[in-house]
């Protein structure tokens, strides 16, 4: 699968916008519409290494234990916040771009 730098830099967008509507740690305000209200790259530590994972084929068991290990270690959060429902967001939404 090739993939262009235009379609790199869509792919970090929309991946950036997803992981700030998921928010686990509370940085945007839930009411707000506009996913880049707030500090637009605050999962960028997880948005470029997710994306490598996902190039490689990575199983959803895989990229929900990286997401874990990155709220613990990074973020100093529980990791029961990933829930298969984030996983399945990340990869109905990697379906629709690869």
């Amino acid at each position: 699968m090739q993939h262009d730098s235009d379609w790199a830099r869509r792919a970090q967008r929309e991946l950036r916008v997803l992981l700030n509507k998921w928010d686990p740690i509370g940085v945007f305000d839930p009411d707000d519409e506009d996913p880049d209200s707030g500090p637009v790259d605050e999962y960028d530590c997880i948005r470029d290494p997710l994306i490598s994972q996902l190039l490689r084929g990575d199983s959803r068991d895989e990229v929900a234990a990286f997401l874990r290990d990155e709220l613990a270690s990074h973020f100093g959060l529980e990791p029961r916040l990933v829930t298969t429902n984030i996983v399945d967001r990340i990869f109905e939404w990697w379906q629709s771009v690869k």
